[in-house]
């Protein structure tokens, strides 16, 4: 079991099949988007989903989780341990832990949607070079 500590627009991408992004937190509520090859079923899910095609041979779910709540997609069990993660003393680094479990040989891999302060922006109508 691997415990992960995350931010609310980070995504998780378990394999090659399935990505788990964190979309937004009210209160004691964590909205989840899950993609994943159909042949990876979702299940354990007791709260709101609502699960559409979205892609060739792919499903999207959207899922309303809270502290406790466990899932499987496929091979991976997702469990929600903490929706409002506080740790006294530290700023606030990390938002919502998780426990994942998943075949060893299945990688994780993490995406920020937050762009780094330290990029240049370029104005509107500025292109890039090209030689």
């Amino acid at each position: 079991m691997l415990t992960v500590d995350c931010l609310v627009g980070e995504t998780l991408r378990i394999g090659r099949d399935i990505a788990i992004q964190l979309t937004g937190r009210v209160d004691a509520t964590l909205y989840v988007f899950i993609d994943a090859s159909v042949r990876h079923e979702l299940g354990g899910v007791g709260g709101f989903h609502a699960s559409a095609p979205s892609g060739i041979q792919r499903r999207a779910h959207v899922l309303a989780l809270h502290d406790g709540e466990v899932l499987t997609i496929g091979p991976v069990v997702v469990a929600v341990v903490a929706v409002r993660l506080r740790i006294p003393g530290a700023s606030v680094l990390r938002e919502v832990r998780l426990h994942l479990t998943a075949p060893p040989s299945l990688t994780l891999e993490r995406r920020s949607q937050i762009r780094p302060s330290n990029r240049r922006r370029r104005p509107l109508g500025e292109r890039p070079c090209s030689y």
